[in-house]
């Protein structure tokens, strides 16, 4: 089995860049190549944000959400899934 390690990346300016945040939730898509970045919390507080992430070029974009009618609370403690369908 081939060794698997974490490589920082380091982020160009002029580029969107979610806030740090712990206890959220990324989630990617089976042969997709988007994931989703949500919720989580920082030092600010609980977040209430989703962010889709080209796993290939690794550019975030804000996903803008219909704050007047949302049903998504600002939420943390979450886990990842890999929806396969």
């Amino acid at each position: 089995m081939a060794e698997k390690a974490l490589t920082r990346i380091h982020f160009m300016e002029n580029k969107v860049i979610p806030p740090k945040r712990n206890s959220h939730t990324f989630t990617r898509m089976m042969h997709s190549p988007k994931a989703y970045l949500a919720c989580g919390a920082n030092s600010e507080g609980p977040l209430k944000d989703i962010y889709e992430v080209d796993l290939q070029s690794l550019n975030f974009k804000k996903l803008v959400l219909d704050e007047s009618e949302m049903l998504l609370p600002a939420t943390e403690m979450h886990s990842a899934h890999i929806y396969k369908e």
